[in-house]
Parts: structure tokens; sequence; C-alpha cells
């Protein structure tokens, strides 16, 4: 016996639309997927799962929606003109037959009215004594590496954004359905970038394996990577991330297109170095990691928690030591306070990207030493706005400086609050900011 839900029109299938320029016919020609790709892999999928239920009970609203009258799917249709007969109707011999050698269905058309209410608006607490919070304390990581638990810079922002989204993620460990797509989405993109610009900054050994230490970046190296390396790496690591494909398999369709866009975006990058080394004058650029991943018991002001992260790349220009961190997005890069770090404002959202950026500062000199580190987001999209400013200075980071001691004050409370077993995770306060998008935005009924 199989159920299935939402058998309308729009919804199975579901209505897709392509933003695209590209029009259909080309699309068609250069094995690009289309709308109708998708709806054939639906139907596949639809027939395939009711073929061996012996009755299937499909159900589809008849309301009129704001959209238009609802309509049943295009696939109870095909299904009553295929197979169906009325159930109710008085069958004739050979309709009998029929149905015993299973060559035809019975099918029952049943109506059925349901009274809708508005629900009230949804308030949900969690209290933590009813789930217990993983242990960000103890062990440490300096005593139980392998068993500690560890707070990460994007965690600490989901819990400042809406701390029942830390709670659904990282303490029930819930994650969002992977669906299925014949277009790249912005993590496996941004992923690309960040492999190819590795293969430059800080490859690995020919052994396969991890490199360590430091890694002397020359202007002839990068000059050379651009000409010569850039897209057969981009093609490699395309066919290895996203098409699963084996090594030297031609890219098609929406991967070729945009691997163009990546080429663009890692050059970019690759030229924003070479314009700062032409200009300070120097020939190289040390590298001393790239995603390499540390775990440690950071210290924030008196509290102290169990910490990982992992860099971009961190490198010394010169003598200067800089943290990158690679954003194709529209990432703040420009902030006035501390308090732009941690509050959206009226017509902004907060600097989470610094924030994260900040973190790291501090994590790098508990591990290696005080010293000044210069903080960098790379913002490929619009280069010129490349760095991390505070009232339009760049940021040098100091780690006694006033920036980072009322930074500390910040990051102390939140994380204070999170580990106080008498504050639950609540709601966030701004719905239209964080919710929009918030793949458990359902569990709220926002």
């Amino acid at each position: 016996n199989m159920i299935v839900l939402s058998m309308n029109e729009h919804i199975f299938p579901k209505k897709h639309s392509i933003s695209s320029f590209i029009p259909d016919h080309l699309r068609r020609a250069h094995h690009m997927p289309t709308a109708e790709t998708e709806e054939n892999v639906t139907a596949y999928n639809f027939y395939r799962m009711i073929c061996r239920a012996k009755q299937v009970t499909l159900v589809h609203c008849t309301s009129s929606q704001k959209s238009g009258p609802s309509e049943p799917s295009r696939f109870i249709t095909q299904l009553e003109k295929l197979y169906g007969i009325n159930a109710d109707a008085p069958h004739t011999d050979a309709q009998s037959q029929a149905l015993r050698n299973g060559r035809r269905v019975a099918m029952r058309h049943i109506t059925v009215e349901a009274k809708i209410t508005v629900p009230n608006e949804l308030v949900i607490q969690v209290p933590k004594a009813h789930t217990p919070l993983p242990d960000y304390v103890s062990p440490g990581v300096d005593e139980d590496e392998m068993h500690a638990h560890c707070l990460s810079a994007s965690s600490i922002n989901e819990y400042i954004n809406c701390p029942l989204l830390f709670y659904l993620r990282h303490v029930e460990k819930l994650r969002e359905f992977d669906k299925r797509s014949d277009f790249m989405d912005a993590a496996t993109y941004g992923s690309i970038i960040h492999d190819t610009l590795q293969e430059l900054y800080y490859p690995t050994l020919e052994d396969g394996k991890e490199r360590q230490g430091e890694h002397i970046v020359t202007i002839a190296m990068m000059e050379d990577f651009k000409a010569h390396r850039l897209r057969r790496i981009v093609e490699r690591i395309i066919n290895r991330t996203f098409i699963n494909n084996p090594e030297g398999s031609p890219i098609t369709g929406t991967a070729l297109m945009l691997q163009e866009s990546i080429e663009t975006y890692a050059t970019r990058a690759i030229d924003f170095d070479l314009q700062l080394l032409q200009q300070q004058g120097f020939d190289h650029l040390t590298v001393l990691e790239c995603e390499r991943k540390h775990q440690l018991p950071l210290r924030m002001g008196k509290t102290q928690f169990n910490f990982t992260f992992k860099a971009d790349r961190v490198d010394l220009l010169g003598d200067t030591l800089r943290i990158i961190d690679y954003k194709t997005g529209r990432e703040r890069t420009q902030v006035k306070t501390v308090k732009d770090l941690f509050e959206d404002s009226s017509d902004v959202k907060r600097a989470k990207g610094i924030l994260q950026l900040v973190l790291y500062c501090n994590a790098w000199c508990q591990i290696k030493g005080e010293r000044t580190i210069q903080p960098l987001i790379y913002r490929l999209g619009e280069v010129d706005q490349t760095g991390v400013f505070v009232k339009n200075q760049q940021l040098f980071f100091e780690r006694d400086s006033e920036f980072n001691r009322e930074f500390s004050e910040r990051i102390e409370s939140v994380v204070s609050e999170l580990l106080n077993q008498e504050t639950p995770f609540i709601q966030t306060s701004k719905p239209d900011t964080h919710c929009k998008w918030c793949a458990f935005a359902g569990f709220c009924n926002r």
C-alpha cells in the first residue's frame, strides 16, 4: 500500500524554470539540461515507485489557490487513460477478465472536505536540560583530540543568527535533504575554486601525501600556472567533484559554461597577488598552509572552549602574516564597529565573514604566538573590495588591541550563553532576515 501526497500539477511534477538567457533549442543542441529533462526524470521515478504496489492512494487538493484553481497531477490523468476503469461502475465480462489478468486497474475517486484553520504563531523553546548539549569544554582537545566536541566559526555564526538552528544542526544532528540536481550549487562551485587555487599555492606532494611546512610561490610560478596549467586543473577538479567522470573526460553542457567562470575567478585571485607583489617589490609569497585543520582549547576573555578551524590560506607577504578567506559572493568587507560583526543593522546583514577571520586570528596567535596579522577576505566577484576594513582603514589584528578586547567580550558572551544550561534554544527574533532560506523553516511554521 502506497500513499503519495501533494499530487497536484506544478507540485508533482514540480514546475521547473531555468534562470538562463540560453534558449531551449541551444540547450538541447549542447546537451544542457532542460525543464523537460527534469520532468522526465520525475515521471520515471514516479512509475518505478508505484509499479509493485497493490493499492496506491494519490492525494491532491481541489481548492483554489492564489495562482488559480488546483489541478490534479498529469500523472493521475495518465494513469486513468492508460489503465483505469471506474471501480464503482458495473464491469463488462471483458473488463472483469482484464482486472483478473492484471491488465487494467480499478480506480475509485473519493472527495473529502477538510476545514482549514489558521494556526497561531508557533513559539519553540528547547530547554537544554531535556536534550544534553555536547560538551564543548571537557575533554579539551589538548587532552583528547579524538573525542572532544568543537565549536567552529560557522557554528558560532549559526547560533548568533538563530539558537534553534544551532540546536537542530549541532545537537540533534539534522541535515538538509540532498536533492539531485543537474546544476552546480554554490557550495560545489566555491569548493572547485578553492581546490583550484590550492593547486598553485599549496599543492599536495607528488606521492599524494599532504604537504608540510612552507611553500614558496614565485611570480614566475603564478604566470606559468595561469598560462599553461589553470584550464587543465579546473577540468580535472570539475570531473572529480561535480561530474564524477574519469580524469581527461570532456567537459560539456552546464559544466563547460561554468568552467570559464571558475577560471575567471581563480585568475582574479592570482592577478591580485601578482599586483601586490609588484607594488611592494617582492618576487614571491611564502605560503604556510592551506585548508589545514586545527583544534585547540581557545580562550576568549575568561571563557575557554574547544575550537576548530581551517583557513583557506595563511601566507607571508614579506614580513606580513596574512590569513585569507576566499568568497565568491557579496560578503561584507567593511564595518564601523565590532557591533557590526554580531548584529544586523536596518539595511545590511552583519559581517559574519569578518567575525570568522577574527576568530581565526585569535586561534592562530594562541597556537603560534603573539604577532600582527592581516586578515583578508578575497571577494573574487569584486576584487577591488578585497580586504577587511574598520572605519575605512585596513584591519591589522593584534590580540591586545581595543578592537579585539571588545570582540573577545562579545564572543565570550555568546559562548557563555550557548553553554549555559538555564538558557533555552529559542527562535531567531528576525525571521525576515534569517528564515527566508532556512532549511528548517517548516519546523517553526514560518
